[in-house]
């Protein structure tokens, strides 16, 4: 299973380690696969190359 993930800004290291075991653990029980099968990307920050219904995320 491969996730990708867009946000904002991105995570600091420390805060990123954390939300990516969190998120591994909840698509794992959600979807019934074993966390080492959950691959997950963060994409680049959204901020300022992004938009939505068109308004730039900023």
């Amino acid at each position: 299973m491969f996730v990708k993930v867009l946000e904002r800004a991105a995570a600091e290291r420390g805060a990123l380690k954390e939300r990516i075991a969190a998120l591994t653990e909840t698509v794992a029980e959600t979807t019934g696969r074993p966390p080492e099968n959950v691959h997950i990307t963060f994409e680049p920050a959204a901020e300022g190359r992004q938009s939505f219904g068109g308004r730039l995320v900023e």
